[in-house]
């Protein structure tokens, strides 16, 4: 999952507090509740630190297509990008204009309070003279929600195909695919709401790259949520992953983390996340878990999320937390980020921007990291239609060839039908 939260709700204490009511009142509060819960175990920590988002399309409400209970949703976003670094190398630079094409449709049934939604959306690269990179990407997800008074059960399968760019030691895009299917379930009772979230993530690049970037990970979590006020609410997360790779380059593991945290809303538009807590690594090389590649931590996240004024909003956030992956010398691998993204927009005019900085600092390596920039302005033209244009800047800081820098500059257009 992506710290990068998409939905941002206001808290409402009401929702827990009359979570045993039966009144049609006490109906909606619960169902606020249970969205509060949920949304909690959104900033759940994930794997990746997230990139730039200046680019993101979404689904317009007003484009939908009714067909009763089933409401449908497309779009096609064509999109030309200039890239001055496409093999992201130190030395002899390639660049190029990319052609990109993206459709996507979704699909929503609706049987009362439940809900299914069908995504689908393929994406066309197409190189003007590095043809050799032209490739189609793939995104499909399925999910089931099943919403009650005092209670939700959602189930999910998403599957990504992308072909990714990586830097020399692998010329040309290496093919990524990666399933991840989810079962939860949250539960209210009076001021608390309490979770539980299985996972099963696969992840795999094939015989492109080693071993150890192929996974599959199991992970088991329970999340709970104690708000008897308004403006704060209490938070406990306790959960282990089992992590199984390819061949025997990298030990199998298991992490358990157990994280207490505090959530605080001074205000309607102001939003504040700190969640710490000890971290235990486990790796198992020829079923033994007692030899020295174990790992204790610490790992932490922290976020502020505000409307700086009427049509502007900012969040900051921070990521800390010990790499799941020990490999055979033992070394132990720390990851962090700190970026921010902000938002203003005026009527049909929206700017988005985004920083963002990455640092790995193996005990044995030279530190590796990555920063970038970029911003984003989109206008809309009409109801169906909207035209884009932004810049994206990241810069990796490494040894030897693993250092590089790449710009990008694109223009784009979307259709919604």
């Amino acid at each position: 999952m992506h710290p990068l939260v998409t939905r941002r709700e206001t808290i409402r204490a009401a929702s827990l507090c009359l979570a045993l009511c039966v009144s049609a009142t006490t109906a909606l509060a619960q169902d606020q509740g249970v969205r509060e819960l949920e949304r909690y175990r959104e900033v759940a920590p994930s794997e990746e630190i997230p990139e730039l988002t200046t680019r993101t399309v979404t689904v317009k409400p007003e484009s939908e297509l009714d067909l009763g209970f089933t409401r449908l949703h497309a779009y096609l976003n064509q999109r030309v990008l200039y890239d001055d670094n496409v093999y992201l190398s130190k030395h002899d630079t390639k660049s190029d204009t990319e052609l990109v094409t993206n459709p996507g449709i979704m699909a929503q049934s609706f049987f009362g309070d439940h809900r299914l939604s069908v995504t689908y959306s393929p994406t066309r690269r197409t190189y003007q003279r590095e043809t050799q990179l032209d490739d189609w990407d793939h995104v499909a997800n399925a999910d089931l929600r099943l919403d009650f008074v005092d209670s939700y059960v959602r189930a999910s399968d998403s599957f990504e195909r992308t072909h990714e760019t990586r830097d020399i030691r692998f010329p040309g895009r290496v093919t990524r695919d990666l399933n991840d299917a989810q079962l939860e379930a949250g539960l209210l009772h009076g001021y608390l709401g309490v979770g539980v979230l299985a996972e099963n993530r696969i992840r795999t690049y094939g015989r492109e790259v080693p071993a150890y970037e192929d996974f599959n990970e199991n992970d088991f979590k329970l999340f709970g949520r104690y708000a008897q006020s308004a403006d704060h609410a209490w938070l406990l997360e306790v959960g282990t992953v089992f992590r199984d790779f390819r061949d025997t380059v990298l030990n199998d593991s298991m992490t358990t983390t157990v994280l207490g945290g505090l959530e605080i809303s001074p205000r309607d538009d102001v939003h504040c996340l700190v969640k710490a807590g000890p971290v235990w690594v486990e790796s198992d090389h020829d079923g033994s878990v007692d030899d020295d590649s174990d790992l204790f931590d610490v790992a932490a996240e922290a976020e502020v999320s505000a409307d700086v004024m009427h049509d502007v909003s900012a969040r900051v956030f921070y990521v800390q937390r010990p790499e799941y992956a020990t490999f055979s010398n033992y070394q132990k691998v720390y990851r962090g980020g700190l970026g921010s993204t902000w938002k203003a927009y005026r009527d049909w005019l929206t700017v988005t921007g985004q920083v963002f900085a990455e640092k790995a600092n193996p005990s044995n390596q030279d530190t590796l990291s990555l920063v970038g920039t970029g911003i984003g302005v989109d206008a809309d033209v009409n109801h169906w239609c909207k035209v884009g244009v932004g810049w994206e800047w990241r810069r990796r800081l490494g040894t030897g060839d693993l250092d590089y820098e790449q710009n990008q500059l694109y223009v784009q257009a979307v259709i919604y039908f």
